[in-house]
């Protein structure tokens, strides 16, 4: 056994992106443990993973390990992301480090493993820094009662992944989190009542615990590049040589989003396009020619990753037309 994990949760429909994770941490030598979490996954799939020479434990999602009311039941991507903490909190214990990813990123370097040192025999966790600031109040509630009795503004709100820290040492945020994962609700600004998303329940519980001041967030487009990191001149990433930095020269450790849809590629330019009056023509066009090398960049390091190296995609989907583009 290994000293370190990587937790994974998916299910069939993110085997596009799964399979890029896999072949990702074999091509950048990440030797850990890796744990999949999976809800479905073909077994012709599963039983090919010995291919890669870090062991992967296959851990699949039962749903009577969970006492859900039907009542609040959730779509089934939101699901999927709030199992995941309580099977983590079974087997994370038993390294010294762990770290959490979503199933539709990829590792994009070496130097990933150095975030697991950094966090080992500490109180802190490493994340992902969220551009936007939730405010807590009562508005959550938890079997009808209120989280918050008071306002608090959520300065250090992070994205739930990726983090890299040391379970034993978060326990208390783990279990407040498993406790209220799927009771917990948010009332929108409209009236509706709506389960709290992921996100919401993980910071809710960081914050409950007073644990806060113990992350370490790194800027969001070294990460995840959610809210269309990648459209600004500002923030956006690229791949110069084998390495991927961010225009300010900071490292990218890990890419995240669906690139093998074409939707991925489409939302971005179309988000893009419904602020072009924003800026002048000429400068439009340049972060718009900036922004197309950045995805185009990084839909060739997927189909690399998923095509060209060990496990092939192929061997379990048909040919895809779109994909083909991507080379």
């Amino acid at each position: 056994m290994n000293n370190f994990a990587i937790f994974i949760s998916s299910n069939k429909n993110y085997l596009p992106f799964f399979n890029s994770l896999l072949n990702s941490l074999d091509a950048h030598n990440i030797n850990v443990d890796v744990f999949l979490i999976h809800d479905g996954i073909d077994e012709k799939y599963l039983s090919s993973l010995n291919i890669f020479d870090f062991p992967i434990n296959v851990i699949p999602i039962e749903r009577s390990d969970f006492n859900i009311d039907p009542a609040n039941e959730h779509n089934n991507n939101l699901y999927m992301k709030q199992t995941r903490f309580k099977y983590i909190r079974e087997y994370g214990t038993s390294y010294k480090a762990i770290c959490m990813l979503d199933a539709d990123m990829f590792v994009t370097t070496p130097n990933f493993m150095n975030l697991f040192n950094l966090v080992n025999d500490t109180n802190l966790m490493i994340g992902c820094n969220e551009r936007f600031k939730w405010t807590f109040d009562k508005r959550f509630t938890y079997k009808d009662k209120p989280l918050f009795e008071n306002s608090i503004k959520a300065k250090k709100f992070h994205c739930s992944v990726p983090i890299i820290f040391d379970l034993n040492k978060w326990l208390d945020v783990f279990d407040f989190y498993n406790k209220i994962a799927f009771n917990t609700f948010e009332e929108k600004k409209n009236g509706e009542i709506k389960p709290a998303g992921d996100i919401y329940c993980w910071n809710i519980s960081v914050y409950k615990n007073n644990r806060q001041n113990d992350l370490i967030l790194f800027p969001m487009e070294t990460m995840t590049q959610v809210h269309y990191t990648n459209l600004f001149p500002w923030s956006n990433i690229k791949k110069i040589g084998k390495e991927w930095w961010t225009v300010n020269g900071d490292e990218v450790f890990t890419i995240h989003g669906r690139v093998g849809k074409k939707s991925w590629y489409d939302g971005h330019l179309n988000n893009l396009e419904k602020n072009k009056e924003k800026y002048s023509e000429k400068y439009f066009n340049q972060i718009k020619n900036i922004a197309i090398n950045t995805l185009r960049q990084i839909q060739k390091e997927w189909y690399y990753l998923n095509f060209s190296h060990k496990l092939n995609l192929y061997n379990f989907l048909p040919i895809d037309d779109y994909w083909e583009t991507l080379k």
